[in-house]
């Protein structure tokens, strides 16, 4: 019974996507692991279960080792090849296996091979270990991409995804915005009303900020009171009409401390990629930084787009 709390106490996704092409032996599955408490889903063949993963979105796979055209092992290494699925553990069995086949089912990414007959209490168990333990890992990767003050992502994960976009855009010609946000006055804000207050100030103006720009947008703390959006395939009007649309809601908002309303405002420096201006990423983001300077320049609470006629 304590096995069993402590299980269900866990809280967290248990889809389990079924791979074998024997109805009866699939069906037998479905019903040992939906008793287990899992969310099921039946797939025959690997194209199937290929079908199956972006509607269903498994958080595991268990899957016969001789599928009919394409073996289990074809099916990690497909998962292996995309990003989208890469994370997903894969657990196979089969009839009867061989070391070689056990050992290529490790190196290739599967979690393991087991030999049938396998116990139903044993598939549950296997199956409920692996899906707490990718769990674990799931929360130790986002828990070290986020800020933990704001919720937003890392300055290692928005130096990771504006290199990506700018290679995109070298590649491919897509534009990349980038947008850095200054709080003004925020050390006057701790200064005198404490860090706690300027804690909320920072947490309020992730919020707002977030809520400003695209759901495709990435969005980070950059550091101290800074923040950095960055928008692929975004036009520089686009880019212009977001960052005052951030303004606009910071400066209409309030944080009550001791009494009185806190009103908080910002300035934005706005920069898009272009091959004649800037030979890499952190170049554009220094010519973000420096449109962020000239609205700082112009009285605060403003937004500047780089130009480099402006900046000599």
């Amino acid at each position: 019974m304590r096995l069993r709390a402590d299980w269900e106490s866990c809280h967290f996704p248990r889809r389990v996507l079924v791979v074998e092409p024997c109805w009866r032996a699939c069906s037998r599955l479905c019903s040992i692991l939906t008793a287990g408490e899992m969310e099921v889903y039946p797939a025959g063949d690997l194209i199937t279960t290929v079908h199956a993963l972006p509607s269903f979105q498994p958080n595991l796979i268990v899957a016969q080792l001789r599928l009919p055209t394409h073996n289990g092992l074809a099916l990690v290494r497909q998962l292996q090849s995309d990003d989208s699925s890469r994370q997903i553990p894969v657990l196979l069995y089969g009839d009867i296996t061989t070391v070689e086949e056990r050992i290529s089912a490790l190196h290739f990414g599967a979690i393991d091979l087991l030999t049938e007959p396998i116990a139903g209490a044993e598939l549950v168990a296997r199956v409920r270990a692996a899906l707490k333990a990718r769990h674990a890992l799931l929360a130790l990767e986002q828990a070290s991409q986020t800020d933990h003050l704001t919720g937003l992502a890392n300055r290692g994960v928005l130096e990771d995804h504006l290199f990506r976009a700018w290679q995109a855009h070298h590649n491919r010609g897509l534009s990349v915005a980038v947008i850095i946000v200054d709080l003004d006055h925020f050390k006057a804000i701790n200064d005198t009303y404490g860090h706690p207050t300027g804690d909320e100030v920072l947490r309020v103006a992730a919020r707002l900020l977030a809520a400003s720009v695209r759901s495709s947008d990435l969005v980070a703390r950059y550091g101290g009171e800074e923040f950095v959006v960055v928008a692929s395939d975004c036009a520089p009007a686009i880019a212009v009409s977001l960052a005052e649309r951030f303004r606009t809601r910071l400066a209409e908002e309030a944080i009550v401390a001791r009494g009185k309303d806190i009103k908080i405002t910002a300035s934005v420096g706005i920069a898009i990629s272009d091959h004649s201006r800037q030979r890499g990423s952190a170049e554009l983001l220094h010519h973000a930084d420096e449109a962020l300077y000239q609205a700082k320049q112009s009285g605060r609470n403003a937004v500047c787009f780089y130009s480099a006629a402006d900046m000599r």
